[in-house]
């Protein structure tokens, strides 16, 4: 994270780790990331791409044409990993077993 952070020159405060029943990961205004505790069923390269995307909107917090032109900087198959992301929430999200596991 620390190595993003450094690359497009953003700071954060504090990182939380939660049950997040919407997102795979969030920002506040204050810079403190939330990050959904389902990324750990994700592959490495997805859940590094979760990590900039929070980053990027500290920097930029809305999904404007600036916020995606910085995030297609360092990954430029970013309609790729949103597409992943977005099946694998709905794979995880339909699996009783995690479920089960991650809100019990």
């Amino acid at each position: 994270m620390d190595t993003f952070s450094s690359e497009i020159n953003v700071h954060y405060k504090k990182v939380n780790i939660r049950s997040q029943r919407t997102k795979w990961g969030s920002c506040s205004s204050y810079g403190n990331l939330n990050f959904n505790l389902k990324l750990i069923a994700l592959l490495e390269e997805l859940i590094e791409y979760v990590i900039f995307h929070e980053l990027n909107q500290i920097k930029n917090p809305y999904h404007n044409k600036a916020f995606w032109n910085s995030i297609s900087l360092k990954y430029p198959d970013y309609k790729k990993k949103e597409i992943l992301l977005t099946g694998f929430w709905f794979l995880l999200n339909e699996n009783e077993i995690w479920n089960n596991l991650i809100f019990n």
